[in-house]
């Protein structure tokens, strides 16, 4: 039977990474909520980096805002809360509404 292929691969880094993260947590799901929350917000960074024309402490000429700190969420999953940083802006306002919905569960039925 051949092995489903990762959606999501790991280079050696982030594999020596995750391996460290499972034996800190020692525990299922704390593993996969701190997984969760990293892969999340990397991508909300991400769409924040894009909306401000350029990344973290970095200077552009296309810069059109700039961040200004984060706002904690608790993200409750049917494995446990995922903690997140919601990216936020100085001009303007961000919310991953693709990613979250406001003030609900990830799994609701």
């Amino acid at each position: 039977m051949p092995q489903e292929e990762s959606v999501l691969r790991l280079g050696r880094d982030e594999a020596l990474e995750a391996a460290r993260l499972w034996q800190e947590c020692g525990d299922a799901r704390e593993f996969a909520c701190r997984v969760l929350g990293g892969v999340m917000n990397a991508l909300m960074d991400s769409e924040a980096q894009q909306m401000c024309g350029a990344g973290r402490n970095e200077r552009s000429d296309g810069r059109e805002n700039s961040r200004n700190g984060y706002r904690p969420r608790s993200l409750k999953t049917a494995v446990g809360d995922v903690e997140l940083e919601i990216p936020k802006l100085r001009h303007g306002t961000y919310y991953p509404e693709g990613m979250l919905a406001r003030w609900s569960r990830v799994d609701t039925s």
